[in-house]
């Protein structure tokens, strides 16, 4: 297999997964190179927002706002929403959300 260059782009561009336990970093430098990051998604003993931490410790940067004109893009998802109720869905809510019958008993 031959590696395949990636365009040199004018700043960095970040792809984001917040999930309820980790929030998952992948970024692309200028350069080509990427780096990435796994974070808890809620350590508020550390930061206030794992996604932006993570945005910081891939540039290097400290406390304040971000120094200007290094990030080209962000994109960012989530799968939070799903759990977001507190509880893992039951078998009966699952049914419901798929829409399929019961199983005979």
């Amino acid at each position: 297999m031959t590696a395949v260059p990636i365009p040199a782009r004018d700043g960095w561009r970040f792809w984001i997964d917040r999930g309820g336990t980790f929030t998952d970093i992948v970024a692309r430098a200028p350069d080509g190179r990427l780096e990435t990051r796994k974070l808890l998604s809620d350590n508020p003993e550390q930061y206030a927002d794992a996604a932006v931490e993570g945005v910081r410790r891939v540039l290097g940067a400290g406390p304040g706002p971000l120094p200007e004109g290094l990030v080209e893009a962000i994109r960012m998802g989530t799968t939070v929403a799903r759990s977001a109720s507190g509880s893992a869905p039951t078998e009966r809510s699952n049914r419901r959300w798929m829409r399929t019958p019961p199983a005979p008993t």
